[in-house]
């Protein structure tokens, strides 16, 4: 190839994953012209060759080829006959949307794509274009010399320079990707790579490793190259990991299994000579692949017993960092990939149209087992396939996909060769992704992978009888897994390509749409872009709560409320269902009101955020009987939430109300009780709070933290403000022994122990010893210290080791500054003089102390002899 072909492919497979993984538009866009300029350059310099040597399209790319098309096809405006024909179910989701918007029936004769999302499904096009015309170019780069190998070093020298350009905002101390790009916050967890995305940056960081391992095996007598390659493999072996993506390990642990048994099981594949001498023996050759195995089995058992529920696999998991959050996004994957299955009966012909998953996929999710912020993606590409393209046009993408495998296998079956293993590796990587994540969509991947499975699995003849004028124009090679072109057919494809993509980027212009553009008022112009944005977008949920929102400023109560149940209709989240609530309240439905929290915070949402308790809720209700029917089915968190946001805003007669009505409803909480305690505690009627508070304890109740009696605590609180210490001091000693480790409780004992010099019972004793082991586990903490030293020296004084208390006070004087407990100490024992000393002592440190009055008073006290 021409110097300028090879630095246009090189800087293809560069620029993908440095532009952010290449997930905007735009940067695809860029890279699609690039693509064309290089097919363009090829087919020239080919025809200036006096070899004409066109090896046409490998059949697997075709697969590309085939979903462009497809896209383009669910862009083109269809009659309502023949799109209801084609497309039934998304001729229901517009014909109904326009009534919820509008309230009448959808104009007759209203033509419209297929496709639910014409903006996403015009990007993914001109994704698939991209992808076509690079597996064509890099088919063609194979019959270059060393063609192969030059594909492996760019994408080895990219993975290098992702991690150096991931590498740059930290050493200049910006948050900014490139130092131009700033990511949201919540998908800026790749660190040390330009992917917004761990899941992203893992997957491209195994591929490039994989590519780079394969390097050093295969260059000989090429001691600097190996090394380079060998460093660069490790580093970016150690992003894999550090990316903690568990699934991307995962799939990186079995790609280099299935690596290592590929290039062993014929050694002399691997070019390296120390290599060669080391694997000579056939005992080495076994253990090596016993490794890979070892890497291929571990994640697919530890999936194996996840995915059965095993409890071991899971304790692991939880404890590491994230392994909770971790287990939480599998179950909500899970949850979606079987969603998606009832998905596809609705879309059997040509799909929803590429892209448009997240306009069709939640009424189908079950939210409740969803975190919070979930986005609407399966993260499954062929099963994707399946609905976004239609069955039929799903299955043969996924079979010519699949079929990149079955050629290279038979290749590396019949002549095992280092390329080959390469390509069966990096075609296993891709396809494990594809299932679990969406690889296809990000160039920054799939580009460089495409380029090197086409460029080492497919390699080219030298062969020039192929393409000459008098071949046809077109011969299926399954031999070799090629469709190979005449050459005019081949010449004119470029140009058909490039018009397939101005016409998707023209459309991916004008069909790309924001709803937060909307204008703030309903007059003609928002009703014109309203009209618009149905026919383009007619079933995503943000438009119809945006117009809702409009409709409720302009106090339309009845549009806004017709909107904003059918943005929960097409989207039934949990924050379509609080849209829902606050039009319902602006309308004054306050039963709706109700009914609609009562759901939000029962079971049929998973996380919705505890601070809608008091943003919104008790801001809409008011009535101590609503909120508590509306938050009768939530769950202890909320409750509690609740409870201190009243605290605040509420007075005590409306919290007493509010805890009756929630100890009718739900008698086995403990967050009524609570309520009603405090509230009457907070209004001094303090017998009906000792009632409340003794009934919550007979009835055996767990408390926040689930530990049970619930009760102790309170009925305390109330005890000690009734000014009742012997009957408090009695209660905490029972309760020390039925809650031994519970802090509340053993602080509370220290704090209320009786005089050492009274009679203690052994009971009494042992609670006190019970409470200061509890206490004396947090030392580190001021509070903790002083309590700890207190019971140990009342303890101390009751067994009649007075030398040891002293110590214990004394403790409590110095590290405290409290010198109270040590001058009753010398007070009850008649150590007048040591308390003399001791206050000499403090005032020489602590001038003008506020415990002057203090020392006066226990000198008073003393009586120079030492009580018995």
């Amino acid at each position: 190839m021409a110097r300028a072909e090879h630095i246009l492919l090189w800087g293809l497979i560069w620029m993908t994953p440095l532009a952010i993984g290449s997930v905007h538009t735009e940067v695809v866009a860029l890279e699609w012209t690039a693509a064309c300029l290089l097919w363009g350059l090829q087919i020239r310099g080919a025809r200036n060759h006096s070899a004409k040597k066109y090896p046409g399209i490998s059949i697997p790319s075709l697969a590309c080829w085939l979903l462009a098309f497809v896209c383009l096809l669910q862009l083109v405006p269809l009659p309502a006959l023949l799109h209801e024909w084609l497309n039934p179910t998304g001729y229901a989701l517009f014909e109904e949307g326009w009534r919820a918007m509008f309230g009448t029936s959808a104009p007759e004769g209203t033509w419209r794509p297929l496709s639910l999302d014409p903006g996403a499904t015009a990007d993914r096009g001109l994704r698939w274009l991209t992808l076509g015309i690079v597996a064509t170019v890099s088919l063609n780069h194979a019959r270059e010399k060393r063609g192969c190998d030059e594909i492996l070093w760019a994408i080895t020298t990219g993975g290098g320079l992702v991690v150096l350009a991931g590498l740059l905002p930290h050493l200049v101390g910006s948050d900014a990707m490139l130092l131009i790009y700033q990511p949201r916050a919540e998908l800026a967890e790749a660190r040390y790579t330009t992917f917004v995305n761990p899941n992203h940056a893992s997957i491209f960081a195994g591929l490039a490793s994989l590519a780079a391992l394969t390097l050093a095996l295969r260059s000989r007598g090429q001691a600097l190259r190996r090394s380079a390659a060998t460093l660069i493999g490790l580093v970016l072996m150690v992003i894999v990991f550090e990316s903690r993506s568990i699934t991307g390990i995962a799939f990186y642990m079995i790609a280099v299994g299935g690596l290592m048994i590929l290039m062993l099981r014929e050694a002399r594949t691997i070019r390296a000579q120390w290599l060669e001498r080391l694997l000579s023996s056939r005992r080495h050759r076994r253990f090596l692949q016993a490794v890979g195995g070892v890497c291929i089995l571990v994640p697919v058992v530890a999936t194996v017993m996840l995915a059965w529920g095993d409890e071991s696999v899971r304790s692991v998991l939880l404890s590491i960092e994230g392994g909770a959050t971790l287990l939480e996004k599998m179950t909500g994957r899970l949850e979606i990939l079987g969603s998606s299955l009832q998905i596809i009966p609705d879309y059997p012909l040509l799909g929803s149209g590429a892209g448009s998953t997240d306009r069709i996929l939640p009424p189908y999710v079950d939210w409740s087992q969803m975190a919070s912020a979930t986005a609407p993606t399966i993260e499954n590409e062929p099963l994707e396939w399946l609905f976004q393209f239609g069955i039929p046009v799903g299955l043969v993408a996924s079979g010519l996909f699949g079929a990149y495998g079955w050629f290279v296998y038979r290749r590396y079956r019949r002549r095992p060769r280092s390329r080959y293993a390469f390509a069966l590796t990096a075609i296993l990587f891709s396809a494990l992704n594809a299932s679990m994540h969406f690889p296809f969509f990000m160039l920054g991947y799939s580009l460089p992978a495409i380029a090197a499975v086409e460029v080492s699995g497919f390699p080219a003849q030298s062969s020039e009888a192929f393409a000459s004028e008098s071949s046809p124009r077109w011969h299926w090679d399954w031999q070799r897994g090629v469709l190979r072109l005449h050459e005019r057919v081949y010449q004119w494809l470029p140009l058909v390509a490039l018009g397939t993509g101005l016409l998707l980027g023209a459309t991916y212009r004008a069909q790309h749409v924001d709803v937060s553009e909307i204008p703030n008022a309903p007059d003609e112009v928002a009703n014109g872009e309203l009209e618009k944005l149905v026919r383009t977008i007619p079933s995503d949920g943000n438009l119809y709560a945006r117009a809702a929102r409009i409709d409720r400023k302009e106090e339309q109560f009845d549009e806004a409320t017709r909107r904003a149940e059918y943005a929960f209709e097409v989207e039934p989240k949990h924050k379509m269902a609080l849209i829902k609530a606050v039009n319902y309240r602006a309308a004054g439905e306050l039963d709706q009101v109700v009914d609609t929290y009562r759901a939000l915070f029962s079971d049929a949402y998973a996380n919705v955020p505890e601070g809608w308790i008091n943003q919104y809720l008790l801001v809409h209700l008011d009535d101590p009987r609503r909120i508590a029917r509306a938050l009768e089915h939530a769950s202890p968190n909320y409750w509690t939430r609740a409870t201190d946001a009243l605290k605040e805003q509420a007075p005590p007669a409306r919290r007493a109300q509010l805890g009756l009505e929630l100890v009718e409803r739900r008698p086995d909480t403990f967050e009524g009780y609570h309520i009603l305690i405090d509230a009457y505690h907070d209004m001094e009627q303090h017998v009906l709070a000792e009632m409340w508070a003794r009934r919550l304890l007979s009835r055996n109740i767990p408390n926040r933290k689930g530990k049970r009696p619930a009760g102790y605590a309170l009925l305390l609180k109330v005890l000690r403000h009734q000014d009742r210490p012997q009957d408090a001091w009695q209660l905490a000693v029972e309760a020390i022994g039925q809650t031994p480790r519970s802090l509340g409780i053993a602080r509370a004992l220290i704090d209320l122990r009786p005089s050492p010099s009274s009679e203690v019972s052994e009971r009494e004793r042992h609670a006190v010893e019970q409470a200061s082991n509890t206490i004396c586990r947090y030392t580190d903490r001021d509070w903790a210290r002083r309590r700890c030293w207190l019971g140990r020296g009342w303890l101390a004084e009751t067994e009649g080791r007075p030398d040891d208390a002293r110590m214990h006070y004394e403790r409590v004087a110095e590290k405290v500054q409290e010198p109270r407990p040590l001058l009753q100490f010398y007070a009850r024992h008649g150590m007048c003089v040591e308390l003399e000393q001791f206050r000499a002592d403090w005032q020489k440190q602590h001038s003008a102390d506020k415990y002057a009055e203090l020392f006066e008073r226990f000198r008073d006290q003393c009586d120079q002899e030492p009580s018995e």
